[in-house]
């Protein structure tokens, strides 16, 4: 919001109050997903969760970062991959329950990030001149 209301004056004059939210921290993350995970009445076990925090902190240290918008595409993912993995599985627990197997290597890949570079929004450009 900072680069749009510097490139229009007007815009920026008429705004009286500019509110600035820090990026939650790991921890807090974390315990979004959970969050979610509960709320959809599945559970995640903890070595799910230990694989999970390196690719949080990788996504965190990007130039883009989506914060909590973040969480979410991770936590579908995960709901992705997990219906993959068990489509032909009938124990409750098992179907109930978020694994390590429903991590995988490319889940940044996977997310559309692969780069410090990739914007996970939009992104504002100056139109070139002559």
């Amino acid at each position: 919001m900072k680069a749009v209301l510097e490139m229009n004056p007007g815009l920026k004059s008429r705004i009286g109050y500019i509110f600035n939210f820090n990026d939650y921290s790991l921890d807090e993350l974390v315990q979004i997903l959970q969050t979610k995970v509960r709320k959809a009445k599945l559970k995640i076990d903890e070595e799910a969760i230990k694989l999970l925090i390196p690719i949080i902190e990788q996504a965190k240290n990007m130039k883009h970062f989506g914060n909590g918008r973040f969480i979410d595409n991770v936590f579908y993912r995960l709901l992705f991959n997990h219906a993959k993995n068990t489509e032909d599985i009938e124990d409750l627990d098992i179907l109930m329950t978020i694994t390590k197997e429903d991590i995988k290597e490319n889940m940044l890949e996977k997310l559309g990030i692969n780069d410090s570079e990739k914007n996970i929004g939009f992104q504002m450009t100056k139109k070139k001149e002559g």
